[in-house]
């Protein structure tokens, strides 16, 4: 291990400046020696900037801190380069990092993405041995340019074995993440897969945080009967999800972060391109390459392209939703 890591000295930029970036950051703040956050969100950038990063907690008090963020890549060799853009923006930072300047040959590139195809992304551009493909079930809100909401306390998982990379285990548990070391992080990976390509495109549809979808039994019903075809695509796939029962995973996980309102919705509400033809686009493409019957799953995701941007989600899209159960 690098002796820069051994006495926390650890230098993080992080690519991405969105609400789970944002979170991140706060986090990691105290525990190294410099962080610098960098995008292409320019307002949020310049609020940032302007009034400092709020992070409302889950007790409802509010923190204010001061970062360095630029809408330009950070000057100087980093240790760990944490990764939390939309995955259709994936392949933009891993041109940006392979030319910027800000990789050493000890620099860890770490991934804790939604989506599935984000190694690929990086591997066009990175050495495989310096990138990290990771998971996490922490959610955040952004609340307005320069505040973010914590909305459901989750663990960081990264795909390696126990041991292999201490420092940034250590890193992150001292940021207050729950960190786990998975060997099988394909897993892992299809496991968010599941509960993302239910979750998000339900809530995408309904417009309201992803509470209210266990209110209506059109919704949840129909989030169920996703959730249950994905685990059967996993399954045939010959991939074996990080847990027994996917409905009941699913469910549990609305439950946990009921308040909170999840970035595909997000992206809706702002007329934003969404990440799910990395989500469920990548499931069905995943079905058909071996002939596996997926038309759950292909009737929403058709449905909503066909619509978006432009259609309007609401209580409306139940009548939708009905057609299908």
């Amino acid at each position: 291990m690098p002796a820069f890591m051994l006495f926390c000295t650890v230098k993080v930029a992080i690519a991405g400046t969105g609400a789970m970036a944002s979170l991140f950051a706060a986090r990691l703040l105290p525990h190294v020696s410099k962080l610098h956050m960098f995008g292409t969100w320019g307002e949020r950038i310049e609020a940032i900037q302007h009034d400092g990063l709020i992070i409302e907690e889950l007790d409802g008090t509010k923190q204010a801190l001061k970062l360095q963020i630029s809408p330009y890549k950070p000057d100087g060799i980093f240790d760990v380069v944490l990764v939390l853009v939309k995955s259709f923006q994936t392949e933009g930072v891993g041109e940006a990092l392979a030319n910027a300047g800000m990789l050493g040959p000890h620099t860890k590139v770490v991934s804790l993405q939604n989506g599935m195809g984000n190694l690929e992304k990086l591997q066009q551009y990175l050495p495989t041995k310096s990138i990290i493909l990771g998971t996490t079930t922490q959610a955040a809100l952004t609340i307005n340019l320069n505040t973010v909401r914590d909305t459901g306390k989750g663990y960081v998982t990264l795909g390696a074995a126990a041991g292999e990379f201490p420092a940034i285990e250590v890193l992150f548990r001292n940021a207050g993440f729950e960190t786990r070391c998975e060997a099988d992080i394909l897993s892992l990976l299809w496991g968010k897969l599941v509960i993302n390509a239910s979750v998000n495109i339900v809530s995408a549809l309904l417009g309201q945080a992803s509470g209210q979808i266990l209110v209506h039994d059109d919704s949840r019903t129909l989030l169920s009967k996703l959730a249950a075809e994905a685990e059967q695509i996993a399954h045939d796939c010959g991939v074996q999800l990080p847990y027994v029962n996917a409905v009941s995973e699913v469910l549990a996980v609305v439950e946990k972060s009921a308040a909170n309102k999840t970035s595909t919705l997000m992206d809706v509400l702002q007329g934003r391109p969404t990440e799910l033809p990395d989500i469920n686009g990548y499931l069905i493409a995943q079905a058909e390459a071996q002939g596996i019957p997926c038309r759950l799953h292909r009737l929403v995701f058709e449905y909503f392209q066909r619509q978006y941007p432009g259609f309007e989600p609401g209580l409306a899209q139940l009548e939708f939703m009905k057609t299908l159960i």
